[in-house]
């Protein structure tokens, strides 16, 4: 693997406010490597002066600082609203939530919001969604939660499937139930063949765990299925006539499937790779 490449994947994750340690830098490489040769060609960079290191982390000529003051505000962030995502987790028939995008690097700004990847039992997504929409209305923290990527236990087979969407799902923070990452890996051979480096062990992080009391079963009834369809029939309706363009696109629904991204970083990655 170039040095080019190398330094490309550090200014993705740079260009997206965050660093990476050498573990993570070598699970996200799009091409397999050996540790050994990755640390040579890092030194080799370092001496050169196209990154520097900032403790752990390797960094391109960007502002050092600026890491550390995202990886705080990020913690901070997540830590002055855990109350409010330990309830999402105490809602029926969800199953695992993890957080994404630049909650999952440590990499938010002031401003930020939460981004949330939801699975749940089948034939209740969307009823867990609108549970969750409410719950943000109630407690006035819609926007800051941007529930936008829910599956239930019988679509784990994610429908984007390159480099960005891998790199993605590898990095997410699980919040609680870590092993249902293990099953996304499994049905989806692709992140593994985007990530060659990658390890398959997963756990979740220690200041990013929640504690879940509560399972629901998914019972057959037919209210809750009923319910199910008819929250989807609005929410299709609704978002067809908001964002045409974009329908089938970046927001993708259906009944166990709900990806509502109308902006993604996808154009950064094909951009500077």
């Amino acid at each position: 693997m170039s040095e080019k490449m190398i330094f490309s994947v550090l200014s993705i994750v740079g260009k997206l406010g965050s660093a990476l340690n050498e573990e993570s830098l070598h699970a996200i490489l799009p091409e397999e490597m050996k540790t050994t040769d990755l640390k040579s060609r890092l030194n080799t960079m370092e001496s050169s002066g196209k990154i520097s290191r900032l403790n752990e982390l390797i960094v391109p000529h960007v502002n050092p600082n600026q890491f550390s003051k995202n990886k705080k505000l990020s913690r901070d962030l997540f830590k002055s609203n855990k109350r409010y995502l330990k309830l999402f987790a105490q809602i029926p028939w969800v199953r695992y939530m993890a957080l994404t995008g630049s909650n999952a690097f440590e990499s938010c700004s002031k401003n930020d919001d939460i981004d949330l990847f939801v699975i749940c039992a089948p034939k209740r997504l969307w009823i867990i969604y609108l549970t969750m929409t409410i719950l943000g209305k109630v407690f006035n923290k819609r926007p800051l939660f941007c529930v936008n990527y829910l599956i239930d236990e019988d679509n784990l087979k994610l429908p984007q499937q390159d480099y960005y969407s891998a790199v993605q799902f590898y990095k997410m923070k699980p919040l609680f139930n870590a092993g249902f990452k293990q099953k996304l890996l499994i049905q989806n051979k692709w992140i593994a063949e985007n990530l060659p480096n990658a390890s398959s062990a997963f756990s979740t992080e220690e200041f990013y765990r929640l504690r879940k009391d509560f399972t629901g079963k998914a019972t057959n009834s037919r209210v809750w299925s009923w319910l199910n369809k008819k929250i989807l029939d609005f929410y299709k309706k609704r978002w067809t006539r908001m964002y045409p363009f974009q329908i089938n696109k970046n927001i993708l629904i259906d009944e166990g499937l709900a990806k509502l991204h109308r902006i993604d970083h996808s154009s950064i990655y094909d951009e500077i790779l």
